[in-house]
């Protein structure tokens, strides 16, 4: 199986648990990973800034991870 037959499907962010999923053909959601540092995060940010700031780096991968499977469509020619 390619990265790219994996990733098909939505894939989101979930702020309640912190976690990136991939919802699968069958319905199914997959955990593709999660968005760790909280804790880290505290010492630099407010609590509130800190799960704010994890919430955006969340987003932020997601982002990521769809435009490299968009940018890997259009090398292949898809």
């Amino acid at each position: 199986m390619k990265i790219e037959e994996w990733f098909k499907g939505d894939l989101y962010y979930d702020e309640a648990g912190a976690m990136i999923f991939v919802e699968k053909e069958d319905g199914h959601c997959q955990l593709v990973l999660d968005v760790r540092g909280y804790g880290a995060l505290c010492k630099e940010f407010h609590e509130e800034d800190a799960a704010a700031f994890q919430d955006e780096i969340g987003e932020f991968v997601v982002e990521a991870i769809k435009e490299k499977l968009i940018r890997e469509k259009i090398k292949k020619g898809e």
